[in-house]
């Protein structure tokens, strides 16, 4: 057995088998995005469904020296969601695109990195609510996740409101070693719920807006 099968059998015992591959097609499709640019292809693609699932993931990548390329809705325009070259790991993210909890009283909703803003936004306006930004330019398509690691601009809202990432306010990352840590007022273990980016010590949030995944999931 060589060293990626190996890794491969490793990831394919934290997923189920349905949502990681290392077929010519789906490694291929996944070398693509809404740019025409043509970049890596990746060795295998996996689909995780939360943070525990992500941090070994992220364990077994950083022992093993493979580089990892998180990916929303895969609507980045400057080729942000595609291996640099090829080899390494896709981490789909479209598996983890639920809401969690809509604070109506302090209008903060918090959600799983792979929704997109077209859902979010959807559930958001029965409640007479929506995002000040609504995405990136690419699109109602593109993932809230991508967003704010790309830092975009240029979707709806942005010309009174400014970056997708000025609207944040806390997040829960998982590093490249596997660690978990959280944001601004989630950091306080006596915060049940966050309400503010920069209450709790220096803005580590600010640290993986524009980062492009480099830091952290």
């Amino acid at each position: 057995m060589t060293r990626l099968s190996e890794v491969y059998k490793k990831l394919e015992n934290i997923v189920k088998e349905k949502y990681i591959s290392n077929s010519i097609y789906v490694r291929h499709a996944y070398s693509r995005n809404v740019d025409p640019v043509l970049q890596g292809v990746p060795d295998i693609v996996i689909r995780p469904k939360d943070a525990q699932e992500i941090a070994e993931i992220l364990k077994i990548a950083n022992i093993e020296n493979i580089p990892v390329t998180p990916r929303g809705g895969g609507d980045c325009e400057f080729g942000g969601s595609k291996p640099i070259g090829d080899g390494g790991i896709v981490l789909d993210m479209k598996r983890m695109n639920e809401i969690i909890n809509l604070d109506q009283e302090n209008l903060i909703v918090t959600v799983e990195a792979g929704i997109s803003w077209g859902k979010l936004n959807e559930y958001l306006c029965h409640f007479g609510l929506y995002t000040g930004c609504m995405g990136p330019g690419s699109g109602m398509t593109a993932a809230v996740g991508g967003g704010i690691s790309h830092h975009s601009v240029g979707g709806g809202g942005c010309a009174k409101y400014g970056a997708c990432t000025n609207q944040l306010v806390s997040l829960e990352v998982v590093l490249p070693t596997g660690d978990i840590i959280e944001t601004g007022s989630q950091a306080n273990k006596y915060s049940k719920f966050p309400f503010n980016r920069f209450g709790n010590g220096p803005d580590l949030a600010g640290l993986f807006c524009g980062d492009n995944g480099i830091f952290g999931v």
